[in-house]
């Protein structure tokens, strides 16, 4: 099957990029022929992936620059936004289609108006490419139910896949000396918060949660981890946050540290980890935190509820004080953080790449049940004892040679191959119903063209939404028919040819050695008494 996934760009520490990453690999192991496109080059993958990949965008696919991708036989579009490679969706005319929705950033709270229109335009297009999707698939149930109750889509073929993470990198274990070496943490409760530094994260709050924490915990320290300097607004962000921390005389308690390549030995340092994010469509730093045993407490808000689980404390969206509650309860109560880490533990195993194998390899073989001779085996490679179980009947071996009457009963069976391939040759001949050669005319003198244009302008709208991919699916069902058909005629007749003439049983002899003498006698009796031709 020949596979391609859409990104926008691909990043190999991100949570969508481990996703799309995940995935090419599960197509690898199922033998299918897989390509990942991107608009860009991708950053921190291996060599096998960066294989994988192919650089373009929708003007070059449009000029067929990339001729292979319009004949695949399953899309999948990662969807964390606009980008120009989603343009290519509405005109696929083959394949299976899965949408695969990651949530947009609603534009008020980035705080940027560029991004918040970009944002705006990414929510408002959501609608149009899911009308066109086999499938839906989301990160968590709140995309599920936003995409539901937001965008159209059909609840009866949208799905909730959470993401994964790697459990034997994210594991409990001691805390790295040289890292609290270098943030000056030695001997100080670390509460730990893992993102862009994006003001969708609400990492301001846990500023001005930490002089009510430092009251009670006067140790602590808030260790912030990612990107704090991707784009402009980040920038603006981190320093207004820096100038915060330094009016409320907690600077040195509050470190950036930006993006670092060992995450799972920083999650180890935390003894919590917080988030006030007002905006996640799933939240991996959650699942990361708890798999190495560190209790976590976020804001209720979209996402988090549900990955959380009750592995965790949630403390109300927005509200400071709370937050520095739930946080001074779990620094100072060392019941409750045993408690919060065992939970974690447990919730994280539910996040396991085995568990997102095998739901993601389900999700497939629905989107593509409908693909002419795709995932469906080949009968005729199945082994001789399966066939026997299906039909019934032991197959002929290698000391079993077929007899003279054997011999004579292969006549048969290829007459009637010959005649049963007859029609399903028929039927595939006639499995394309779309009338493709169709072209709107008129012949009305001088106006004609006109009332061509008219008419094909008048049914679009229906035709290519709608009627066009209904039909295809139809031709697509009639053609797996046929080829289902030509599968099981196949196997029959193999099974019928390797029967041995002598391997019936002996009742089964003699019963047809009376049926014999019978038939003789009738027709005796018939010629006996029909008139002599004198």
């Amino acid at each position: 099957m020949q596979v391609f996934i859409t990104i926008a760009n691909l990043v190999g520490h991100d949570a969508i990029g481990q996703c799309v990453i995940q995935q090419a690999r599960t197509f690898l192991r199922r033998g299918d022929q897989v390509t990942i496109v991107c608009e860009v080059a991708p950053v921190a993958v291996d060599s096998a992936i960066a294989a994988l990949v192919r650089v373009t965008n929708h003007a070059q696919l449009s000029a067929n620059r990339l001729d292979a991708f319009w004949r695949g036989d399953l899309y999948v579009f990662h969807y964390p936004g606009l980008y120009s490679l989603m343009d290519t969706l509405p005109h696929l005319d083959r394949g299976a289609v899965i949408f695969y929705y990651h949530n947009v950033t609603p534009p008020e709270l980035w705080g940027n108006d560029e991004v918040g229109a970009w944002c705006r335009r990414s929510i408002d297009a959501i609608a149009g490419y899911v009308r066109f999707a086999d499938l839906c698939v989301t990160d968590s149930d709140f995309n599920t139910r936003d995409l539901i109750d937001n965008h159209r889509a059909d609840p009866e073929r949208t799905l909730t896949l959470s993401l994964s993470i790697p459990l034997d990198r994210f594991v409990p274990g001691p805390r790295d000396p040289d890292l609290l070496t270098r943030y000056g943490a030695l001997g100080k409760r670390i509460i730990l918060f893992v993102g862009r530094m994006a003001p969708n994260k609400r990492v301001d709050l846990l500023i001005e949660a930490m002089p009510l924490v430092l009251a009670r915990v006067p140790d602590a320290l808030l260790l912030l981890v990612g990107d704090d300097r991707g784009n402009d607004t980040f920038k603006r962000y981190v320093s207004g946050m820096k100038a915060r921390a330094a009016e409320l005389g907690i600077g040195r308690q509050v470190h950036f540290s930006g993006v670092v390549d060992d995450l799972p030995a920083h999650m180890r340092l935390a003894d919590v980890y917080a988030s006030a994010s007002l905006h996640e469509g799933f939240g991996v730093p959650l699942v990361e935190a708890m798999a190495c045993g560190t209790p976590v407490v976020v804001s209720n808000a979209t996402a988090h509820p549900w990955v959380l689980g009750e592995a965790g404390l949630l403390c109300e969206p927005g509200d400071a004080r709370d937050l520095a509650d739930k946080l001074i309860a779990v620094l100072t109560d060392d019941a409750l953080h045993g408690t919060l880490v065992n939970r974690g533990l447990a919730r994280a195993q539910d996040f396991a790449p085995d568990r997102y194998d095998a739901e993601w390899a389900r999700i497939i073989s629905r989107a593509v049940v409908h693909l002419p001779r795709q995932p469906y085996p080949d009968l005729m490679a199945a082994p001789a004892h399966s066939l026997q179980t299906v039909f019934g009947r032991p197959a002929q071996t290698a000391e079993q040679p077929a007899s003279e009457t054997g011999a004579e009963s292969m006549a048969d069976v290829q007459a009637t191959r010959t005649r049963l391939r007859g029609h399903i040759l028929h039927l595939d001949n006639t499995a394309d119903v779309m009338k493709r050669g169709y072209v709107v005319r008129s012949n009305a003198p001088l106006v004609g063209k006109l009332i061509a244009w008219i008419r094909r302008n008048l049914t679009s709208h229906l035709r290519e939404p709608y009627l066009d991919p209904m039909i295809e699916k139809q031709v697509a069902f009639n053609h797996h028919v046929s080829y289902t058909l030509h599968q099981m005629l196949d196997a029959m007749m193999a099974i019928q040819a390797r029967l041995p003439a002598d391997g019936r049983s002996d009742e089964q002899q003699r019963a047809l050695a009376r049926l014999a003498d019978d038939v003789a006698a009738l027709k005796a009796a018939v010629d006996t008494a029909s008139p002599s031709a004198d």
